[in-house]
């Protein structure tokens, strides 16, 4: 008598996402400040659509963006008393946790979260409501995903 081999199926692997590779700094950075992960992804998704290596063009006021979270060089001073240069900003994670610190200090700047999220990208009223727009697509797409994977 033969015995019968019975096929196991593989486990089931997560769903890859634009943003898996950088899932666990999200979730660190989102933990270590206080804020929602899924938000600093959709902000991630509306500056830079992922891509560590961004870099905006130069602003009227001489500063620009840098990295995933397209973190402004006006930030830098504050950042260098922290050890944070601008080389360190091209590093994916460290992008990620100055941009959640950057988020919570809004949120306690402005005291919710949407007007903070606004604050994060623009000064002018009608370039924040633009880019919360944007921003909240992009949530309701990324709570859409996870939703759909349970």
């Amino acid at each position: 008598m033969q015995a019968q081999t019975r096929q196991v199926p593989a486990p089931a692997l997560p769903a890859n996402h634009a943003w898996s590779p950088f899932d666990p700094c999200f979730t660190a950075a989102a933990e270590r400040f206080g804020v929602d992960k899924h938000m600093l992804i959709a902000i991630a998704k509306t500056e830079s659509a992922f891509d560590p290596e961004a870099v905006g063009p130069t602003n009227t006021d001489g500063t620009h963006d840098v990295g995933l979270m397209q973190i402004n060089t006006r930030w830098l001073p504050q950042l260098a008393e922290m050890g944070i240069h601008r080389e360190k900003l091209k590093g994916a994670c460290t992008n990620i946790y100055v941009g959640a610190w950057i988020l919570s200090k809004k949120i306690q700047q402005h005291g919710t979260l949407w007007k903070a999220v606004g604050a994060y990208n623009a000064i002018t009223p009608s370039k924040r409501a633009s880019y919360i727009a944007k921003v909240q697509r992009n949530y309701a797409r990324v709570r859409a995903l996870l939703q759909r994977q349970g």
